[in-house]
């Protein structure tokens, strides 16, 4: 009886233990557990949108491409001792990892305005409200370009301001208080 007991013990724990070596639910990269391949403008701006929420300054850069620029709302530059010349993807690099480590919650906030595109480039128009130290709306431009394998990024966005406090002054105040730039 011992060797029959001994068997049926083991062919049913082989049996219960199939499922230990059955292959699990492949896991995220970690970062990237928001990022869209872009093949389209719109997915772009998702991904730019969902960098600021999530605080990734990687997926953040990744939305821009190599030239990248920002147009600040030029009323709002008035004082700010050519902070916002030649602003390009590294500057807002500095300006991301900046506003992710002083701003608990940033998020930005969209509505379409105007979307105009080709093949290979779109300009995108929304209303914008930007919650960071301060809140901040107005009217920005995303103008995006297509590469040869058919993936978007900004290549350019354009504040144009608003009524009330632009992003181009609640970029101004963040980075002069955190950078030392005056």
């Amino acid at each position: 009886m011992g060797s029959k007991f001994l068997f049926s013990v083991m062919v049913l724990t082989l049996l219960l233990s199939c499922t230990l070596f059955s292959p699990r639910e492949a896991e995220d990269p970690i970062g990237s557990d928001f990022w869209v391949e872009p093949f389209s403008p719109g997915i772009s701006v998702m991904n730019f949108v969902n960098s600021i929420e999530r605080k990734s300054a990687a997926n953040y850069s990744r939305t821009l491409t190599s030239n990248y620029s920002f147009v600040p709302y030029y009323p709002d530059t008035l004082g700010s001792g050519g902070l916002f010349e030649n602003w390009d993807k590294n500057k807002e690099g500095e300006y991301a990892n900046i506003l992710f480590s002083e701003i608990q919650s940033p998020m930005l906030v969209l509505s379409a305005v105007q979307r105009d595109s080709t093949d290979s480039c779109a300009f995108f128009y929304y209303d914008y409200e930007f919650y960071g130290d301060s809140q901040a709306e107005g009217l920005i431009l995303f103008y995006m370009v297509s590469d040869l394998s058919g993936v978007w990024s900004i290549e350019r966005i354009e504040d144009l301001g608003g009524e009330s406090s632009s992003w181009t002054k609640m970029r101004k105040d963040l980075y002069e208080r955190n950078s030392g730039f005056n």
